[in-house]
């Protein structure tokens, strides 16, 4: 909206020196309300998050409907071996660790 000034005065032209000070009374609240929201914004410690405003939307990068997530059909994937261990060694405890108790059975065996 660009605002003119012979479209200002035309405006304005009928109306009484009160209904325009109220106007402008409003309109002055509005710009101090407007001011103190946009103060939220420049303010740095304000985090990214908060400028839901400016933030890209997202909503139209979904997934084709009723696909479904993870790899395609037909892929192998790939997973982590543990390699062939060389020796066991059994552990032992002398105590339990939460309570401290000597009536203790062996725990297991690691690999090595």
């Amino acid at each position: 909206m660009r605002l003119e000034l012979k479209s200002f005065k035309d405006e304005f032209k009928n109306k009484s020196r009160d209904e325009i000070l109220g106007e402008m009374f409003e309109l002055l609240k509005e710009k101090e309300k407007l001011e103190r929201e946009l103060k939220k914004y420049k303010n740095s410690n304000t985090p990214s998050s908060a400028n839901k405003h400016i933030q890209q939307s997202t909503a139209g990068m979904k997934a084709k409907d009723c696909a479904k997530r993870g790899a395609p059909k037909g892929h192998h994937g790939e997973t982590s071996h543990l390699p062939n261990s060389d020796e066991i060694i059994p552990l032992f405890v002398k105590q339990c660790g939460e309570c401290q108790s000597h009536n203790v059975l062996p725990t297991g065996y690691t690999k090595k």
